[in-house]
């Protein structure tokens, strides 16, 4: 999902941005109700970083942490 944002941001040269925020800094000041949805946008997509961040970590310690050969062994 960030990767595709990213992409889509960078193709257009820098000239889009993220829709929710423009539509955050436009209208969310003033309606509540769009305000409301913003922020769960933002904070499911924090959510969804945190979670993808951390799957990562954890793979990365798995391989790390693998079982060892033990080359002495006979």
């Amino acid at each position: 999902m960030f990767g595709a944002l990213g992409d889509r941001m960078e193709t257009s040269g820098w000239t889009k941005g993220c829709p929710v925020a423009t539509v955050a800094l436009d209208v969310a000041a003033s309606n509540e109700a769009i305000r409301e949805v913003c922020s769960t946008v933002y904070t499911d997509w924090e959510h969804t970083a945190v979670r993808t961040v951390r799957a990562q970590r954890d793979r990365r310690i798995g391989r790390d942490c693998g079982p060892r050969m033990d080359t002495d062994a006979r």
